[in-house]
């Protein structure tokens, strides 16, 4: 069980790539998938679609009891400005256990003003005990909690252009600056990959 992060901007592969390792890895495991898409864009195959309303029983609950993967959108800030729907999932996966839980564009809900951010760090915390391995993607590592950002076990950087999003990730992966101009200049689908106290290695997303 870990939490992975995929960094990167938009059309570099992070999604792609956090969706294949989630799906890969809970086959393996035998246990389903869950995805929380805020901006209502990914499919999964095979999945069951949930858009736009809050998280009931019927629909997240029956990702346990008949064995079947989700994607789930949540209502906007719009119709639920305290982050109620988000919160109940995160709720309901930590209770539920053993499962892989996908959250793309994480920053939505890892960000130290969201109202989400207490139901995320609780999951995280105990993500390990109850069997759920984190998939995160994100195009602003900064914005992520440090309380969130410091439970990572890999961190898969795909090409990023930002200077402020490069400084943040230099410091905190301990990046040489060849590995920081490496970052700037990586072509989509390949990334550079840091796992908890050890160095850089690069890799392509599979076909």
């Amino acid at each position: 069980m870990g939490i992975q992060f995929f960094i990167g901007g938009t059309g570099q592969g992070k999604t792609t790539m956090a969706q294949h390792l989630c799906t890969e890895r809970s086959a393996v495991r035998g246990v389903p998938v869950i995805v929380l898409d805020p901006e209502g864009v990914l499919s999964h195959k095979g999945a069951e679609v949930a858009r736009n309303f809050p998280p009931s029983d019927a629909i997240v609950r029956a990702v346990w009891d008949h064995g079947y993967d989700l994607v789930y959108t949540p209502r906007g800030e719009e119709d639920d400005p305290e982050g109620e729907d988000v919160k109940k999932l995160f709720r309901m996966v930590r209770q539920g256990g053993n499962v892989g839980l996908l959250v793309d564009e994480c920053a939505h809900f890892a960000a130290a003003d969201s109202p989400a951010i207490k139901a995320m760090r609780h999951l995280c915390r105990a993500h390990r005990l109850q069997g759920v391995d984190l998939y995160f993607t994100t195009q602003a590592p900064k914005d992520i909690h440090p309380r969130i950002w410091n439970l990572r076990h890999e961190v898969y950087v795909f090409n990023q252009e930002d200077s402020g999003s490069l400084d943040y990730l230099q410091k905190q992966l301990r990046m040489t600056e060849k590995e920081r101009n490496r970052v700037a200049s990586l072509p989509p689908y390949r990334f550079l990959k840091w796992e908890k106290r050890s160095n850089a290695t690069e890799g392509q997303e599979e076909a």
